[in-house]
Order: C-alpha cells, then structure tokens, then sequence
C-alpha cells in the first residue's frame, strides 16, 4: 500500500484545544436551490479575519452530514478545524472557510447526495447549487487546487461519490466510515441486520433504525415510483435471494469502479479512515476500494482506529490536519501543466525557482515527450541518450509549443506572477503566455492588442480571435490557465491582462462520430466557418482520404461554427496546397452527401482547393445531400448472443467499447481491421450497447447477451 506521508499522528493525539480567542466566525444562512426548486439552509464557517483583509482568497472545505442529521450535525467537527489550525505552526496558509450544506429530505434518514426521482436531485444540488452558491458569495479560490470535500457516515459516502464523480473539482477528499464499495460482506450483513429487525425479508420501514437507513438508501440507489408504500426497490426479494437487476443498480454507486478514470495523488489526494469493528460493516468497504487504488497505483493514506461507527475524533483531527496540510501546498504557489497526446501551446503564470528547461520539465524528459519549441525555433528534445537544451531558461512571458507521445504532465513551483506584468509582442509570430489564474474571454484578456497591430490569435485547438471585415471574431472562447497562444503581430505592441475579467460563457461542442486527433497549430491553418446546417450536426473536412479537421455545429451564427483545417496533423501531413477540399456532414448518426459554395464576403478565400497561406478563411454554405447511415455498414451477428460476437464492417474499426444499459464502459478494445469479435461469455446477461469507431464515424448498436 502506498502512503503520502502529510501527518504526524503523534503530534496530533496531543493537540491541546482553546477557546480565549475567536477562531472562527459563523453565518447561519439559506439559499434557493434550483435543482431542488426549494429553499436550503447552510451552515458557512469564515476566517476570523475575513473581514479585515477583503483582498484575501480562501480555500473550502465541504463537510457533509450523515443520515438523521442536517446542516447543524457538522458544527463541532467544523470548529475542530479551526482549533487544528490555529494550534499547528507549520501551516503557514490562511485557515479555509467551511461548509456544512444541508442534504436532508422529507422522505427517508437522507438523501445520501444522489439524483433521486424521490428525494431529489441532490448531487446534482451539490456540485451546481451549493459550490456555486459558496464561490458566488464568498471570497474562495475556484481552482480545484483549494476545493476539499469530507464527511462522515451518510456523508463519508457522499464525499467519496462526489469526488470519483468530478475528479477534476476536488483536490482532496477524506471519507469519514462511510461505504466506498458494495462488497458481498457488506451487502450480506445488511441484509442479515434487516431480517434481525424484521423476522423476515419482508422490510417493514418501522421495524428499526436499521431498516430505516436501508431504504433511505435505497431511496437514493434504487427509487421506483411505482412501488408503494415506500417506492424503492429493494435488492432481495422476500426469500432474500439478491436481485442481480437492482444490484447493477447499487454497483453503479461502488467508487471502486471508477478509480480507473481518477488523476493521481498529485492531482486528487485521499485519506481514508474507518472503525475496524463497525457492525454496519463499512471497513470491508475501504479494503476494496484501497485495492482499486493501489492496482490503478495511486497513493494514499490512511488512519483505522479501534472501533465501530462513531465519529473518532483523533481520526478526524488526523484527517483535518492533512487536508489543511494539502491546502498549504496550494498556496505555496504551483502550477500543474497537463499535456495531451499531440501538439500544444503550454504557459504558466508561475516564476520557477530555477528556470533551466531541463528542471523546470524534469517530471517529462522521458518517452512520452517529443520536444519543446520557443518562438525562435530552439528546441528541447532528446538526441540519443541526452536530452538537449537548447532553449535555456523558461521564460515566464512566454509560450511554448509541445509534441507530446502520450498525456502527461508537470508541476512549476515558484513565485506567482503579477498577471498585470507586460508581455512585449514583437512583429512576427510569436508564442506568449496567460498569466491570469481564472479563465477569461479572450477578447478581454487580449484587448491591449486588439486592433490594427495585430493579425490574429491563435489557440491549441487551431481557433482564432480575428477581424472579418469591422469585428473581431472570438473563435476562442476564453483564454485558459496553462495555455500557451499563437500570436502574429503587423507591429509592435505589449499584451497587460486586465483584473476581474470574466468568462466569455462559450461552450466549443465536442465532435463524436469523426475520429480527428489533431493538428499542429503552429503550422499553417485555414479556417471555415460553416453555415447552411442544423446545431449537433458533424463537419469534416478532408485531403483525400485523410481528415484533416473537424467541429460540431453550435450556432445558427456562421461565425461561431469554425471549423480549423491543419497542414500538418499529429500522425503526419494534413492539407497540401491545391488540394480540392472535400467536406462530409455527419447528421443524426448519418454520413450526408455535401455540395457548398463559397461565399465572398470582405478578404475572405473563396476558391475550391486548399490555400497556400496561414491564416485564410472560407465562409461556406453547405446543402445536405443523400445519407449513408453508419449503421447499415456495420454488422453484428447472432443477436441474441451467448458467446463470440461477430462484428463485420465496410469500413476499418478501430476502436470497440461495451457498454451495460447504465452506460458504463465495461470493456475497451483498441482494433484495427473490418471483422472484430467479442467473446460475451464473460458478461452478465442483459441489454448493452455496442459504440463502434471506425475510419469513416461512429455508430452505436444494441445487443442482447443471454
């Protein structure tokens, strides 16, 4: 088992309380909750100084309620951290403000913070509602980097949920004796605990406390309106065999399935602590889920004590000091770099402490980094066995053009940049850097240089800002923290990013039927903006048989579909000059013939054939012609299965995923070839769907395994 070492417990047993001095100040305050259409209370613990130093950002620490309780079950546990806090002098961030929300419900002990059509949509009351409220109307730092999550029983389940749900809102989560998994230990010692109180498998919800929590979380797990008295479905039936079709259902909320997709430590840090003799039977949950953790291998630690399902404080003061321990690495100012596979433009808004390239990118310079680039064409890259540098110094003002093999990547730890610092543009192509820590229209951050100086800007993504005809266009969106951009410059002129600028609001859909794995937007690229189709329609377009860009369409408005078409791509040459164009429309999971024409308007390109310089642009009406549906080119045979599946298609497939009727993946299968078969015999029976990726778009089909 691996452990992060953040605590010494030693240290911790001793910690001695006091209350002379205020540590806290609290505010007892509701508000409306769109997910639940009603009003919420919430408990919210500030800094003691919150109010003298308005500049000051915090960080939060979401504390979740157990069954029975609300808002108010949490408030001793609140103040234990201030008082760890206060007492500990090795932290040298501010004390994080505290929220206790309420996720009571009429019905049952809890609502267990899931979507329920009986209690219900509470998590997503959580994740919208209540972090939106807490970031909304207190000073917090948004980044995920300060944005914890606990609790304890109803509420430790509740922590883990939300956290293997949105790994990417939450630095840490402690799961406080709550369930991670649905081992069979567990499951058969509730259904003993309920017979106990009930004589028999037939619940009735009176009968005791512990047939009351079980159908609160049944309630939450498995509601069905069409059952009274109580509207859930019970996993057993009356002769207390288990019913595989409600369990899939329980197993849908087993955490330890979806470690697979989870970041590790670095990114999302646990700490899990539990009764080893509770008779409710969650410590067997824990193991499962630690083995999950140590088979994906991600670290954590751990704090089991002696005893049933009660609130440890030792285990829960050693849980607040690692939380708050994690807190002060994040504001010891780092910035983390993540890097997909392909080309992209990185920056940071952190200083280095020692800005050698090969230090600063030290956790990379292995197989999975191809190079580096700066605006001058030097590079960092490995000859041999020896990484060469010849950039130098990482230079905060500005960007860098990577190559990567695979995803990855790295941690700069430093001083924070002043985000108002100038960043001088020169005449020319340059790559530059995003100081602000929030994501910012772009039209905003860049404004000091939009205007006659400047041709465009330019994204990983091959988008633009630009001037079509008397308005400068936000292919953009916002301009994002680690994002490094491309600009071309007809003079010189310096970039200073404004304070408390906000979101553009734009939302990029994501294309699904065409397989595209990028291009190099450092290279040439040509822009069209499509008009003529429906919103959710696909856009392709191709060199030959090569796709060379794709976008999905999001706007009526031509100038919010761009579509960027890269000369060279991530597996080798994209457009060539002269070239036809060739554009292909997936609709309504249909490959669709396409005529379009080119519509003059301004300086825009208006010829057939792709151009020869970087930066042109097309306005294109495209008229929908025939369809070729992608499922009548894909055959699957027997179905009903009970063993081999047989998949024959006319085009290359290249990827197969299995999906229950939940919409888990279940299996994962890289291919490439036209017959592909499955061996089901190691599935559950029942309903799946079977989601093809082949050389020509994608397709989903239904099968039935017996």
């Amino acid at each position: 088992m691996k452990k992060i070492k953040f605590l010494t417990l030693i240290f911790l047993i001793g910690i001695s309380f006091h209350t002379h001095a205020q540590l806290w100040i609290k505010v007892d305050t509701s508000f409306y909750s769109e997910m639940l259409n009603e009003t919420k209370m919430i408990d919210v613990y500030l800094p003691p100084n919150y109010y003298e130093d308005t500049t000051q950002k915090y960080a939060v620490i979401y504390v979740l309620h157990g069954a029975t309780g609300d808002q108010n079950q949490m408030n001793l546990p609140a103040q234990i951290y201030y008082e760890i806090h206060d007492t500990t002098s090795n932290i040298s961030s501010p004390p994080a403000i505290v929220v206790c929300p309420d996720a009571s419900c009429e019905n049952f002990l809890g609502s267990y913070y899931l979507n329920s059509v009986l209690n219900g949509n509470y998590e997503d009351y959580m994740i919208l509602d209540v972090i939106g409220f807490i970031d909304n109307n207190y000073r917090t730092k948004s980044d995920k980097n300060f944005r914890m999550i606990t609790g304890a029983s109803m509420g430790g389940f509740g922590a883990v949920h939300l956290t293997v749900s949105y790994p990417d809102l939450f630095r840490a989560s402690f799961p406080f004796f709550g369930y991670l998994s649905w081992p069979d230990t567990t499951m058969n010692t509730w259904r003993t605990l309920c017979y106990e109180e009930n004589g028999s498998y037939n619940l009735n919800y009176d009968a005791g406390i512990n047939t009351q929590i079980f159908i609160s979380r049944c309630g939450a797990i498995c509601p069905n309106l069409n059952l009274p008295p109580y509207f859930v479905e019970i996993p057993f039936d009356t002769n207390g065999v288990w019913v595989d079709t409600i369990l899939r259902k329980w197993n849908y909320y087993d955490a330890s399935r979806k470690v697979k997709d989870l970041p590790d430590e670095h990114q999302l840090a646990w700490f899990l602590g539990c009764g080893k003799t509770d008779y409710m039977c969650t410590f067997p949950t824990y193991w499962v889920f630690m083995d999950s953790l140590d088979n994906y291998g991600i670290s954590y630690d751990t704090a089991f004590f002696n005893g049933g399902h009660v609130f440890h404080v030792p285990t829960w003061i050693a849980g607040m000091y690692w939380m708050d321990s994690i807190i002060n690495q994040s504001f010891l100012n780092n910035q983390i770099i993540n890097m997909s596979n392909g080309y992209q433009f990185i920056s940071s808004h952190i200083i280095p402490e020692n800005p050698d390239m090969t230090i600063v990118m030290a956790d990379v310079l292995n197989y999975n980094l191809d190079f580096v680039r700066n605006s001058q064409g030097s590079m960092l890259r490995k000859i041999g066995p020896n990484w060469v540098n010849g950039i130098g110094d990482w230079i905060v003002e500005e960007g860098y053009l990577v190559k990567m093999f695979a995803d990855d990547l790295f941690t700069i730890n430093g001083t924070l940049v002043d985000p108002a610092t100038p960043i001088p543009v020169a005449t020319g192509f340059q790559f530059i850097s995003y100081f602000p820590e929030t994501p910012m229209d772009a039209l905003l951050a860049f404004e000091t240089i939009i205007g006659d100086d400047l041709d465009f800007i330019r994204d990983s993504e091959g988008t633009m800002i630009r001037k079509i005809g008397p308005n400068w266009v936000n292919g953009i969106g916002d301009a994002m923290p680690g994002e490094g951009y491309l600009v071309k410059m007809f003079a010189d002129d310096e970039i200073i990013y404004p304070a408390g600028a906000k979101s553009s609001g734009k939302i990029t859909a994501v294309p699904t039927h065409f397989t595209f794995n990028g291009g190099n937007a450092a290279d040439p690229v040509y822009t069209i903006y499509i008009a003529g189709l429906e919103i959710g329609d696909e856009v392709a377009a191709f060199d030959g048989d090569v796709i060379v860009g794709v976008m999905k369409v999001n706007s009526q408005n031509a100038f919010e579909n761009e579509l960027p078409v890269f000369s060279t791509l991530v597996n080798g040459k994209g457009y060539e000059e002269s070239n036809p164009i060739t554009l292909k429309v997936c609709s309504e999971n249909s490959i669709v013939a396409t005529d379009f024409t080119m519509e003059a308007m301004y300086d825009s390109y208006v010829s057939d054939v792709y151009p020869a310089e970087d930066g042109k642009y097309s306005i294109v009406n495209i008229t929908k012609g025939s369809i070729e549906k992608m499922e009548e080119t894909i055959f699957v045979y027997p179905n009903p299965v009970t063993g081999i599946l047989n998949i024959n298609s006319n085009y290359k497939v290249l990827n197969v995923k299995v999906l229950n009727y939940i919409g888990q993946i279940i299996d994962n299968i890289n291919v490439s070839g036209m017959e592909v078969t499955i061996n089901t015999s190691t599935y559950n029976s029942g309903i799946y769907f079977i989601q093809f990726e082949t050389e020509k778009g994608n397709s989903t089909q239904k099968i039935i395994i017996e």
